[in-house]
């Protein structure tokens, strides 16, 4: 699969987009509602705007609208394909500062997604994730 800037001219051409001023964003990309409504509890007393999406094509149209997420919580398995791949696209669109993979792979995506940034397991518990996303928006902001 193409990558999004290889596909998108608009992309592939523009500099990296700004850093916005205004309040921190965090998004969630998570297939499984439950547990995306999960990380948002765990985060919802963060002074911090959410935005979620349940698969790879909805990152990637969200993407294409050119926001920007000081710090992404992706999944590595979606139903329609790799987090990894979707954390990776959105570094090099600029439309990420930093990520969060919380995942249950302990396999060699696993390996993948710490080059992204930090790893979670799902089994290390609320205040680990909690944790995590907020020393990478510390690193970002």
């Amino acid at each position: 699969m193409d990558s999004l800037s290889d596909s998108n001219p608009a992309l592939r051409a523009s500099p990296l987009r700004a850093r916005p001023r205004g309040e921190p964003s965090v998004l969630i990309v998570e297939d499984d509602p439950a547990v995306a409504r999960a990380i948002h509890r765990v985060l919802a007393n963060e002074p911090w705007q959410f935005r979620s999406v349940r698969s790879c094509a909805e990152a990637r149209v969200l993407i294409a609208t050119l926001p920007y997420f000081d710090v992404a919580v992706i999944d590595i398995h979606l139903k329609d394909g790799s987090g990894i791949e979707v954390g990776q696209e959105l570094l090099a669109a600029g439309a990420m500062g930093e990520a969060v993979i919380f995942s249950a792979d302990l396999g060699t995506d696993s390996e993948d997604a710490r080059a992204l940034g930090t790893f979670v397991h799902k089994t290390e518990g609320p205040e680990r994730l909690r944790d995590a996303v907020r020393s990478a928006m510390e690193r970002v902001r």
